[in-house]
Formats: C-alpha cells, structure tokens, sequence
C-alpha cells in the first residue's frame, strides 16, 4: 500500500473551485485538454445533500513496460464519487478495469481558503495486490496520479481566470 499527499494552490474561491469541478462544460473541456482516450459519465445524482458521480475513463498514460504489458494498452478505469454538500469533500475510489479485486485508489480531495484564492488537498491511498509486480504497479500509478492532478490543476487554474464572475 502507498499513501501520498498533494498540496495546489488554485486560482478563484472555494465556491467557484466546486462550481467548476462540477460544470459539463468544464469536464468536458478538461478530458479533450489531458487527451483522454475514452471518458462517460455513468451516474451524476445531485440531491439536497449529496452530489454522485460515476465516470469511465480511459486515461492517455505513461506506464511502465512491464504494467503496459500486464494491463493492456487501453488501461481505463471506473471513479466512483460522492461530495458531501455540508462537510465540501470529495471522496472517491477508483477501480481498474483489468484486476478490479486487486487494485485500487481511494482519494479525498478537500479545498480551503488560502488568502484571496483556495488551495487543495489531495489525499491518496493506492493498493495494489498484484503479486510480483505490486509495488510497481503503486509506483506506476502514483506517477500518473501526480502528473495528472498537476496538469488537472494548470488547467482548471486557467479555466477559473478566464471563467470568472466579470472576466
């Protein structure tokens, strides 16, 4: 098992961070800007309280040869989301494709207040039991786990600058 933590700072507000993350035309514009292969949303339920959403993505990845090999070239996944309107955290699981009982990512994303703008927390717990190849299929994962939040995050930054209220 690895745990990792990641810290942005993010451009605009908490209101608007959530208000963006949620947005369809934002999700959108965000899978054609990382170049995802595959992505559909499965179930998107908004109650009083909660905010469900269920993707399917198949990421572009930079996976070693050896995970490549294992997991097939068209390596996708499921993400299973819940937002808790009052506490505002996401909590998500992410379910491979290709050894779903033996691999996951359980990620709780929390963004505070940080001046004038807001800063993000991504907190982050991969297992994967996959014998002999399992902690380079964590080290593996946690690459493109960062490398993707990374660029999820200039992305978003720049989508909040020429999104907001008055710009």
């Amino acid at each position: 098992m690895r745990e990792f933590t990641l810290v942005q700072d993010m451009v605009g507000t908490v209101d608007e961070y959530w208000r963006a993350f949620f947005d369809p035309a934002f999700e959108k514009a965000i899978v054609v800007a990382l170049k995802f292969r595959e992505y559909e949303i499965l179930v998107h339920e908004d109650t009083a309280t909660t905010i469900v959403r269920k993707t399917r993505a198949v990421p572009h990845l930079d996976a070693a040869a050896a995970v490549g090999k294992v997991f097939g070239a068209k390596f996708g996944y499921v993400e299973d989301g819940t937002f808790d309107k009052a506490t505002r955290i996401w909590r998500a699981r992410t379910i491979p494709d290709t050894f779903s009982q033996r691999l996951s990512c359980d990620m709780v994303m929390r963004v505070e207040p940080a001046g004038d703008a807001c800063r993000r927390t991504l907190e982050f717990r991969l297992e994967a039991k996959v014998r002999g190849i399992g902690g380079l299929a964590e080290s593996g994962f946690e690459k493109n786990l960062r490398a993707g939040w990374r660029d999820s995050a200039a992305f978003l930054n720049r989508w909040l600058t020429e999104h907001r209220a008055g710009a």
